[in-house]
């Protein structure tokens, strides 16, 4: 049996997200992000017996105009409906990305 520590944990998600904020002229703007949708999970070497499962995010953001393209950083948490990968029975899986981009 795999120990939890040693594996590599990946997700990946598909998720759909509502920004509400100030958007516009401000040099630098503030933002609220919430979404939901499925989400993944693996960590090498361990099966996941749950699949795909719901999740949901909230987080924060700032974006500003560099020429005509607006760059946005934004963290959030977010919460899937599955305690794989979490070491604990009846926990949610979350994590805290860090997400940094371009908007074209």
């Amino acid at each position: 049996m795999s120990s939890w520590s040693a594996g590599t944990f990946r997700t990946v998600s598909g998720m759909a997200s509502m920004v509400v904020g100030a958007r516009g002229t401000p040099a630098v703007a503030p933002y609220l992000v919430v979404g939901m949708g499925l989400q993944t999970m693996s960590v090498v070497g361990v099966t996941n017996p749950y699949g795909l499962s719901f999740g949901v995010r909230g987080g924060v953001g700032l974006e500003w105009h560099v020429g005509r393209r607006t760059m946005f950083a934004e963290v959030s948490s977010d919460a899937a409906a599955t305690d794989f990968g979490t070491t604990s029975d009846f926990s949610l899986a979350t994590y805290i990305p860090l997400t940094i981009g371009i908007r074209f």
